[in-house]
């Protein structure tokens, strides 16, 4: 005869489903940008003016939390958009280019919040996605751009994992503590920040 914790595992869909979430930066951005502190629908942070975030630029149902079930967080991972479509940034299109990656890292520090306490912090650079940017740019082919690809296995995993319930709220905060990035940028950038682990969702 099954346990109740059999029984209550079989009710559930285990699985690796990273979490999401994705704003604009603007060319010479100074204001803190919230990474998951929006869900699907919501206005899109850094974003034109009625842009909404679709799926594109997000997965989250409820902002800052995961909804049903729990995550085991054991990377946080950041990346940016080779390309910066004008219906998102609302004025102009953009490709990010070498020295623009380089500015923001200068400038840009991360910090992974859960209910308000400090889990993680550090430099843009430190987070490796394990995917995203990688060859040469488009803008001068002398350029090479990459933030830990191809390889998934370049993202950093956390040496003590974080658990995520289904009351927990998150955020993963962009600062700059020496104001606006200075030289500014060329144009204005996408930067994504991702969940990555196992996570546990309801099925019934």
């Amino acid at each position: 005869m099954p346990t109740a914790e059999e029984i209550r595992r079989s009710m559930a869909d285990i699985g690796q489903y990273p979490l999401y979430s994705s704003a604009v930066v603007a060319v010479a951005q100074a204001v803190d940008i919230r990474l998951f502190s929006f869900k699907l629908g919501d206005a899109l942070p850094g974003a034109g003016a009625g842009v909404i975030a679709t799926e594109l630029e997000t997965n989250l149902e409820i902002a800052g939390q995961i909804g049903t079930g729990a995550m085991r967080v054991e990377s946080i991972g950041l990346s940016w958009w080779g390309y910066s479509p004008a219906a998102i940034t609302g004025v102009g299109a953009y490709y990010p280019t070498l020295a623009d990656v380089e500015r923001f890292d200068a400038h840009c520090m991360a910090r992974f919040e859960v209910n308000g306490k400090v889990f993680q912090h550090g430099r843009f650079t430190m987070y490796p996605a394990g995917h995203g940017i990688y060859g040469y740019s488009v803008m001068n082919n002398a350029e090479v751009l990459s933030n830990g690809v191809p390889t998934f296995q370049a993202r950093v995993v956390l040496r003590d994992p974080i658990i995520l319930n289904s009351t927990d709220t998150f955020v993963l905060i962009l600062r700059f503590p020496r104001g606006a990035i200075t030289a500014a940028l060329g144009g204005p950038m996408i930067v994504t920040g991702w969940l990555f682990g196992p996570r546990a969702r309801a099925i019934v």
